[in-house]
């Protein structure tokens, strides 16, 4: 009896692709390598079934949120504990690794690029698309990087060539597919995102969690008023606050942000930008909101989306409300912005349709002082929005609450 040799190409092949794959994931997110996202799908075209296709995707996508467990008590329910948070990791990958799962793999070329379509499509729009995180197609969008949409439809052309490797001796296709990949990842490390406007700032605080009491509230008012001092200080016109650093909207706000800033920001014909949860007046709903301040009026912009389970929970009272259909496209400051509030620096929907209305510069606003367990959550968060400034070749301007 002839025993099949422990190869690539004999037992050990599915159990090794699921690890490279996982690997990829890896790597590709928190260690700013994002084009290696895109050598899962030539792994994924080597799997021999549907259940292999689905195996080396859940890989990938388990490894890529591999944060999910350990941030679980914020990004889907406060009190939640460790189990909860490996069920919503498992389920997440497993329902993003299932468009991969129609994968035929005995399919003529035409219809294995189409099955490529077909599960980025997929994994991109909505609903699984609101949680469409470390996509593949946005690695291999990086290996060409400044094009804009064309960077997008040659990373796609990439992956479909993936479709031609010999499923007979895949290494030395592997192999040369890696070797670009690491070339792309290390011109990408030393390539410089554009510069945003020299008189735009947004700034990094560490302000901890929403206030609760008067003393909180007290020292939140103190650190948004010192950070905007210091940004007008520098000269600066447009001074970006991290996400809901106001916490939850209200008349107090207002009247104290008039008092103390407005007349600071009518003099040097500034602009706050700074965000908070502004209550719809139904229950205790409120939107996740951008809010601009020029000293004498004020204006809202509501996020497209929130993070689903935490703060996007329909069935409840106390939601965030979504605006699903609008551009995400603001005039702030003489410039066309595009409004990633949190969350929506992970989505790949959103950022698509606001770059069909062609803005000037990214506004990503963030609220991480939850993060506490290891840089990667954030630099997987930064990563993503970076990302679209790359391919685009758009400025992009950050504003984080830190650990």
């Amino acid at each position: 009896m002839i025993k099949t040799p422990l190869t690539l190409s004999g037992r050990l092949r599915p159990p090794l692709l699921v690890f490279a794959a996982a690997l990829c994931g890896f790597f590709a997110w928190g260690y700013g390598l994002t084009p290696f996202a895109a050598l899962v799908v030539p792994l994924w075209f080597l799997s021999a079934s549907r259940l292999q296709a689905w195996l080396i995707m859940l890989a990938y996508f388990m490894a890529g949120s591999r944060t999910i467990p350990l941030s679980s008590a914020v990004f889907f329910e406060q009190g939640t504990n460790i189990g909860f948070g490996l069920l919503l990791w498992c389920l997440s990958a497993a329902l993003l690794a299932a468009p991969w799962a129609l994968f035929r793999p005995r399919a003529p070329l035409a219809g294995r690029i189409a099955h490529l379509i077909v599960a980025i499509a997929l994994s991109v729009l909505p609903p699984l698309g609101l949680i469409g995180w470390t996509n593949p197609w946005l690695g291999a969008a990086l290996i060409v990087p400044g094009l804009g949409w064309w960077s997008l439809i040659l990373g796609f052309a990439l992956l479909a060539l993936c479709a031609y490797v010999p499923r007979g001796r895949p290494l030395r296709n592997l192999a040369g597919a890696f070797a670009v990949v690491i070339l792309a990842s290390a011109v990408g490390a030393k390539r410089d995102l554009p510069s945003p406007p020299s008189q735009w700032i947004g700034v990094e605080m560490h302000a901890g969690k929403a206030p609760e009491s008067a003393p909180e509230q007290l020292a939140r008012q103190l650190a948004v008023v010192q950070a905007v001092d210091a940004a007008l200080a520098q000269g600066k016109q447009v001074i970006v606050l991290p996400e809901q650093i106001l916490g939850t909207w209200s008349d107090t706000w207002r009247y104290f942000l008039d008092a103390t800033i407005g007349p600071a920001l009518r003099d040097s014909s500034a602009t706050l930008v700074v965000g908070a949860a502004v209550p719809t007046g139904q229950e205790a709903r409120t939107f996740n909101a951008m809010l601009t301040f020029d000293g004498q009026s004020w204006a809202q912009a509501n996020a497209r989306f929130a993070i689903p389970v935490s703060m996007w929970k329909p069935w409840r009272h106390d939601s965030t409300e979504v605006e699903w259909l609008t551009s995400g496209i603001y005039e702030v400051g003489g410039q066309r912005v595009m409004l990633s509030l949190c969350y929506e620096d992970l989505l790949v929907w959103t950022t698509l349709v606001s770059f069909a209305h062609k803005p000037d510069l990214i506004v990503s606003m963030a609220n991480a002082w939850w993060a506490g367990g290891g840089p990667a959550i954030l630099d997987i968060q930064r990563e993503h929005i970076e990302a679209w400034a790359r391919i685009f070749n758009v400025p992009l301007v950050r504003a984080l609450n830190a650990p």
